[in-house]
């Protein structure tokens, strides 16, 4: 990449301009410096140094009683330089011109590093990071906080000095100081500058990093994972999470907060690996089960899987978040109650019932919004409630007695669509659904939120 230097002194209006195309440029007394500048008592041998990393000039500080300067700051640390720059050293004033190189992505579009701090000592926390410059040091002035730099006399070692930027092409990468302490990236030593991937282990000293999630500017950013959450008697509710990691439990820290105060305060996350989300168990009570199997360690998650846990239930929706287009809902249901009589008057009507609720509990429970009508003392716990894309679904209660939809049994704690004409059998009651509104669009495969499920209940 060409570099133009234009090089004065302090005092004076007359400048001299260097063009290098080189990698790295030298600035210093020393002749062996690209740019040699003998001359200037008040300038070190090698004073700092220009490097193009992946697109990215960078301006290093190098050791020295001589203070280097970016644009009137003391330079501590390795920094980006925009065309335009101007550096102070020694008497010497140098303004810095280049071409950028263009990007492969838009400036604003959102990139996203997850990483994994293992302390020794303390618990592994997550850290998610989307600045364009990540700052590595031993401190609060760092981006990730990696622990309090520790003061000796004697100096045996520099302590960890590193960035991560994006590169041109949307990756992220790891670039040391030139006197950092040293960093390992899967055991082995990194020298000067390395990508960055998913799953790569940093060590700074006894400090891990594990790299959990890139989101790169240059792809489309993961779609957020959607979830019918049914928490206790608490009504039914579909929540989309974009977080690379989502915590449930009764702490309050915890991007899913359950209601039961008793379950521990973390009791499972579900993270995303890449464009795959993995359910992850942080707590032996009580159960975690998923499509009602007991999950004891990380297990892969597709689009219709049922989590219980607790009071807990939910539902993976792996569909598009979509957009509420409708206002109105409207579901009708015809019931024809069940006639056991000889006596019963031939002429009573069928019974209908409106529901404009986003979810509506119909049972024969003590939380149910409507009764539904039978003569039998079984229990009935349905849930009739919208998808956010326009689907009317009908959900099935764990303990509820048998209930059949258009002829088909169906499982517990599962979720159909219903069509205008459907017919529900339990108890001995039919109802039919006889007007929808919206009325959902024909599918050629299956309604979202209903897709059927790994396992059998």
């Amino acid at each position: 990449m060409r570099t133009d230097l234009e090089v004065g002194s302090r005092g004076s209006d007359s400048t001299l301009r260097y063009s290098f195309d080189l990698p790295s440029i030298r600035v210093g007394r020393g002749e062996d410096c690209e740019l040699a500048i003998p001359t200037d008592p008040q300038l070190g041998r090698r004073q700092c140094v220009l490097e193009w990393h992946h697109g990215t000039l960078f301006l290093f500080p190098l050791r020295g009683a001589v203070d280097t300067l970016l644009n009137s700051q003391k330079l501590r640390r390795p920094l980006p330089l925009s065309s335009g720059d101007v550096i102070e050293v020694g008497s010497h004033i140098i303004k810095v011109f280049f071409i950028q190189p263009e990007l492969t992505y838009p400036s604003g579009a959102p990139r996203r590093l997850s990483v994994r701090v293992t302390e020794p000592g303390l618990s592994p926390r997550t850290v998610d990071c989307d600045q364009a410059i990540i700052r590595l040091c031993q401190g609060i002035q760092s981006d990730i906080y990696i622990g309090e730099p520790k003061q000796s006399r004697m100096l045996a070692q520099d302590p960890v000095e590193a960035l991560i930027f994006w590169s041109s092409l949307g990756l992220p990468h790891l670039l040391l100081h030139k006197y950092s302490a040293p960093i390992e990236r899967n055991g082995e030593a990194v020298v000067a500058e390395t990508v960055l991937q998913e799953g790569d282990l940093l060590q700074l000293g006894g400090t891990q990093l594990e790299v959990r999630e890139v989101q790169s500017p240059a792809e489309p950013p993961p779609p957020p994972l959607g979830m019918l959450i049914f928490d206790g008697d608490d009504p039914p509710r579909w929540q989309w999470f974009a977080k690379q990691r989502i915590e449930a439990g009764s702490g309050k820290s915890c991007e899913l907060l359950l209601r039961d105060p008793q379950l521990p305060a973390t009791g499972f996350a579900i993270e995303r690996r890449g464009r795959t989300h993995v359910l992850i168990p942080l707590a032996s009570q009580p159960g975690l089960y998923l499509n009602f199997a007991r999950v004891a360690a990380p297990t892969e998650l597709s689009h219709g899987d049922r989590i219980a846990y607790g009071s807990l239930l939910l539902h993976i929706d792996k569909q598009p978040q979509p957009k509420r287009s409708h206002s109105e809902r409207r579901i009708v249901l015809e019931f024809r109650d069940p006639s056991s009589d000889d006596d019963q008057d031939p002429s009573d009507e069928p019974r209908e019932l409106f529901l404009h609720e986003e979810a509506t509990r119909i049972g024969t429970t003590p939380q149910s919004e409507y009764d539904w009508p039978t003569r039998d003392e079984l229990m009935i716990d349905l849930h009739i409630l919208w998808h956010p894309s326009g689907t009317p679904l009908l959900h099935v209660g764990m303990w509820s007695a048998e209930v059949t939809l258009d002829g088909r049994k169906l499982r517990r704690c599962s979720l159909h669509p219903l069509l205008v004409g459907s017919q529900l059998v339990a108890a001995g009651t039919t109802a039919l659904v006889t007007e929808l509104v919206p009325r959902p669009l024909p599918e050629t495969g299956t309604e979202s939120g209903a897709e059927p499920t790994r396992g059998e209940s």
